[in-house]
């Protein structure tokens, strides 16, 4: 089944959106930072430790040029990346 959900609110002041693709796992996913802080989430199964990326969304037609360093925890089950508050950050697994 798939499944998909727009600005979701997570702790910490973070509007998420991200879907779900049967047979895929978990598609791009896009998370708006109100605040600004750290960001942790758990990396989903379907996405391959090295290829995780995090790009800032400007919204120019040069986005994604800016990659987000990430930190890794608890081996590769969680990751982390800091935010500012007002930008967007695209999210993949290499799918």
């Amino acid at each position: 089944m798939d499944a998909s959900f727009t600005r979701l609110r997570g702790r910490g002041a973070y509007l998420v959106s991200s879907s779900y693709a049967k047979g895929v796992g978990v598609k791009a996913t896009t998370i708006l930072s109100e605040r600004g802080g750290r960001c942790v989430l758990r990396r989903p199964s379907s996405w391959i430790k090295a290829k995780v990326r995090v790009q800032v969304d400007s919204g120019s037609s040069e986005r994604g040029l800016d990659v987000v360093p990430l930190e890794w925890e608890g081996g590769d089950a969680f990751f982390a990346f800091a935010t500012r508050a007002g930008l967007s950050y695209s999210l993949g697994g290499g799918l």
